[in-house]
């Protein structure tokens, strides 16, 4: 089982990513033409969404099952804890963008508007933030893995 959760998180973390990638490649093309359609927007957030479910499953697999290096080595990891740090940051920068998205799912809007120039912007820039913390989190993680620097 220890390879499958490995890979299932490995997938996610690609999948993620493109989804997070994606989201705000959408939001940018929806800042420049005002009338865009969010379709693409609601895609990539929905890729971004399924991955971060899958992410965080194989990831509690992982570190408190029995199929790694065991909780004890997490928990005793100053890497584990910034990563977790860095996941934590992530989440909270999410929460504007999922509420904001799930309100505009749920009035059916499929275009923007001239009104929400502000509100793309901040999601835009939330996104790339998001983006970033993701490219940075496996490189925490393979430090972690192999102990520290």
């Amino acid at each position: 089982m220890t390879p499958l959760f490995a890979s299932l998180h490995y997938v996610a973390l690609a999948l993620g990513f493109a989804g997070v990638f994606y989201r705000g490649r959408s939001l940018s093309e929806v800042l420049s033409k005002p009338t865009a359609p969010l379709a693409n927007v609601y895609f990539g957030d929905n890729l971004w969404g399924l991955a971060s479910i899958l992410w965080i499953a194989t990831g509690l697999m992982r570190a408190t099952g029995n199929y790694e290096k065991g909780l004890q080595f997490y928990m005793h990891s100053p890497w584990f804890w910034l990563k977790m740090g860095l996941f934590g940051v992530v989440f909270l920068l999410e929460i504007h963008p999922m509420v904001t998205l799930i309100k505009w799912r749920m009035a059916k809007k499929t275009e923007s508007t001239a009104g929400d120039r502000p509100t793309l912007q901040r999601l835009a820039t939330l996104n790339h933030l998001e983006m970033t913390l993701v490219l940075v989190i496996p490189f925490v993680a393979s430090i972690m893995a192999r102990g520290g620097i």
